[in-house]
Order: C-alpha cells, then structure tokens, then sequence
C-alpha cells in the first residue's frame, strides 16, 4: 500500500495491491497523474479505480489513470449529482477541471471488492456527502475512510448533501465498530486508529 499526496489540497491518493497476484485498486486519484503512475510498476494490473466520494479534489485525474491503466470507475450512487457538477465544483474551489468519464459499478453497503486475496468491505458512511464511502479489510487491519473522518477530526458537512450529524453517527455506527487497532487512512493528512479517534477526537467525544 502506498500514499501518494496529489493536488493543490494534498488529497491522499492510495494504491493498494495484492503481492501475491499483483492485482490492485487505486482509490481517491485527485489530481498529478504523471505522479501516480511512477508508483505503478509495470506488473501490477489495476482492477479498479475507486472514488470515496464524489468532490472534485478526489476524482480529477480518473480519466487519464483509467485510459492509461483501465480499472472499474466505482462510486455510490447518492454522489452521481456531486459528479454531474464537477465543473462548478472545480471553479468553486479553483481546482482542476476533470474530463469526464463513466461509472462502471455502483458501490453498495457490504459489497465487497476482491483484490487478489483480499475482500474490502463497503461501508456507507454518508454525512460528508451522501454517497460516502469507507473501504475496509478485516485480514490486514486497514480502512480507507476518504473524508469521513480524519486525525482527531472530521470531514467538512457544509458542502451540497453535507449533514453533520449524519457523519458523526456514520462515524460511531460504521468506523467506530471495526476493531481498535484498526488503521484508519484518511483522505487527507496523517493515518489514524480507531482506537485513538473513540477516545481522542473533540468531535466525537464530546456530549
């Protein structure tokens, strides 16, 4: 697995692959996909492409890494309005605008993406946007939570679908319920635990 910090907001683009198989995902591709396809050696074969979310800053770069190593498109199906918007979201933020392209699977709660050997489990984690997703693996402790939670914070619920309290009961009901020492990676900033944001994170604990 590798973090790749990609874009003018540093949106944490990761590649996940199995060794054994040499298949493997990409997840979050928000920008630089010259950068992104350094870390791709010629042997991994990217089954697919999976967006956490539908904000602009985690998607830009979708259609060049999918024309350049193919892959699924995966979203949920509540951002598809998020993506049809794209533009206006890009102009909004002064981000870059992204070429269109088409989703291939629509990620549903417990379908689960088969790596290789390993099974991510989707879970619906809505209140950031309303198709928010997490991506979790019981064998190796990891869970890509995009911007639903981050170090001791959460994601932003002011933009179009936001809902705070949503997102802090998708936080408690679906991330808080993995194991402690699962290891949370954020769609920006440092890795986290789930153990360490139950009892650390302000916007969780308090009453």
């Amino acid at each position: 697995m590798k973090t790749i910090p990609v874009g003018p907001l540093s949106v944490n683009c990761y590649l996940s692959a199995c060794e054994q198989t040499k298949k493997g995902m990409i997840i979050d591709p928000g920008d630089q996909e010259e950068i992104i396809l350094r870390y791709i050696e010629r042997e991994i074969d990217i089954e697919y492409i999976v967006l956490t979310h539908a904000h602009v800053d985690h998607l830009a770069a979708t259609a060049q890494l999918q024309s350049k190593v193919g892959g699924l498109v995966c979203l949920h199906s509540a951002d598809r309005f998020l993506l049809e918007n794209a533009d206006a979201q890009a102009e909004l933020f002064q981000l870059r605008r992204p070429d269109s392209f088409t989703i291939d699977i629509d990620l549903k709660e417990q379908h689960a993406l088969k790596i290789g050997h390993y099974d991510f489990q989707i879970l619906e984690t809505p209140g950031h946007s309303p198709g928010g997703i997490c991506l979790y693996n019981e064998s190796s402790k990891t869970c890509f939570v995009g911007d639903t939670l981050f170090y001791e914070s959460i994601g932003r619920s002011d933009l179009p679908g936001g809902d705070h309290d949503v997102l802090v009961d998708s936080i408690k009901n679906k991330i808080y319920t993995l194991p402690g020492d699962t290891i949370l990676y954020p769609g920006h900033g440092p890795k986290t635990d789930v153990e360490h944001e139950k009892t650390m994170n302000p916007f969780t604990t308090r009453p």
